[in-house]
C-alpha cells in the first residue's frame, strides 16, 4: 500500500507542479506587451527580438509572486517524497537478504563441476 501512496503523491505534486510552470510561462509572456523590456531583461541579449526563458520566469516571479513560491514547494515536497520513497525501498531490500550458494551446508557451489575432486 504504501509504493502506491508514494506514486500518487508523486503524481499529485508532478502535476501541479506541471500546471504552475506552464501557468508561470504565460504570465511571463506579458513581459513583451511592454516597450521597454529589453531594459527588464536579464538575461537576454540587446539584440534579440524575444526575451529568454528565465526572464520570462523572473518577471512572473516579480509580479505574480504565489506561481513560483507553489513551484518552489511543490519541488521541495517531490524531492521530499523521493527520498521517503528510496529509503523505504531500501528498509525492504535489506529486510529480505536475497538467496545464496553460500548460505548452504554442501559447501562450495563449485565443489560438484570440479572432475578429479575426491
Amino acid at each position: 500500500m504504501r509504493p502506491v501512496w508514494y506514486m500518487l503523491q508523486l503524481a499529485a505534486a508532478g502535476i501541479t507542479l506541471f500546471i504552475n510552470l506552464i501557468l508561470a510561462l504565460w504570465q511571463g509572456g506579458d513581459l513583451v506587451r511592454h516597450r521597454d523590456w529589453k531594459e527588464h531583461a536579464v538575461f537576454t541579449p540587446q539584440g534579440e527580438d524575444y526575451p529568454y526563458l528565465a526572464d520570462r520566469l523572473l518577471y512572473a516571479a516579480k509580479n505574480y509572486p504565489m506561481t513560483p513560491i507553489v513551484i518552489v514547494v511543490c519541488s521541495v515536497y517531490t524531492g521530499c517524497v523521493l527520498l521517503a520513497a528510496l529509503r523505504w525501498l531500501e528498509s525492504e531490500r535489506s529486510r529480505e537478504p536475497a538467496p545464496s550458494a553460500w548460505d548452504s551446508d554442501a559447501g562450495h557451489p563449485w565443489e560438484d563441476s570440479w572432475p578429479g575432486r575426491p
